[in-house]
């Protein structure tokens, strides 16, 4: 089985660079990708659109996993 981590995204380097250490450690014996859908303009943040746009577009995962950038799960997390 294999796990598509969906991150939406958006001017947040600093939680980025904090999330994506404890993810890539949480799932390093598992089978996964992690996707950042990114929107680059300064109109209404569409988070929706852009988990649609990575699922239709580049998911190939057999589970989806709508990740919010901002929040780093702590070890007791599990996401089965």
């Amino acid at each position: 089985m294999k796990y598509s981590i969906i991150i939406s995204y958006r001017d947040r380097e600093k939680h980025l660079s904090q999330l994506l250490p404890v993810l890539q450690k949480k799932f390093q014996d598992i089978d996964y990708e992690i996707i950042i859908s990114e929107q680059d303009d300064d109109k209404k943040f569409r988070k929706n659109d852009l988990y649609n746009i990575a699922v239709r577009d580049y998911a190939k995962g057999d589970v989806l996993i709508f990740h919010d950038v901002d929040c780093v799960p702590d070890e007791n997390v599990t996401y089965e």
